[in-house]
């Protein structure tokens, strides 16, 4: 690991000067942008090497999770309402998922090669799709029964993947979990 320290970091954008009572719930960068997803159905959107910003707003939808899918070269944005949507040339585009009886809502999300990875922490589950013919189908829980209750699923913040997948948990604690299994 190489770790440098910022003494002053920059500031890149405040998305309440953009919005004031806007709540960003989630961002994610694409090709020089940096998106934020507000709880007022916008997407803000800055570019890191000009600060120019774009926002795109009356969305009918509110994303609760985001993530850079390098099989579509995009953002997925998981909504709400369990639907995921693609930001296309600024138009938006609903990806069909075939999602698990027991799934309850995406409360984080990630991608490794062809597969979406679904945090469900009411389920108390992460959940892996197949990207398949334009769709996401072949759901499974990836996490084994003991590994779901030896983790704190609940307590899960944010996945990474890398062919691992990592868990970071509140208090800065990181669970790598493998085959399901921690």
């Amino acid at each position: 690991w190489k770790i440098t320290e910022i003494p002053e970091p920059v500031g890149l954008i405040n998305f309440r000067e953009v919005n004031l009572t806007a709540e960003i719930n989630s961002i994610s960068l694409k090709d020089n942008y940096l998106f934020a997803f507000s709880d007022q159905n916008q997407i803000m959107a800055v570019n890191v090497d000009n600060n120019n910003t774009l926002v795109l707003e009356n969305f009918n939808f509110t994303a609760r999770s985001s993530a850079f899918f390098p099989k579509l070269n995009n953002l997925v944005i998981a909504t709400d309402d369990n639907k995921f949507i693609t930001l296309e040339n600024n138009q938006l585009r609903e990806l069909n998922a075939q999602l698990p009886a027991n799934f309850t809502k995406a409360d984080g999300l990630a991608f490794y090669l062809d597969k979406m990875y679904l945090l469900d922490k009411t389920a108390g589950q992460i959940f892996r799709l197949n990207y398949v013919g334009g769709q996401f189908r072949s759901a499974k829980a990836w996490l084994k029964t003991e590994a779901s209750s030896a983790i704190k699923v609940a307590e899960i913040t944010s996945l990474a993947i890398d062919g691992m997948i990592y868990a970071l948990k509140p208090d800065g604690a990181i669970a790598k979990l493998s085959s399901g299994s921690s």
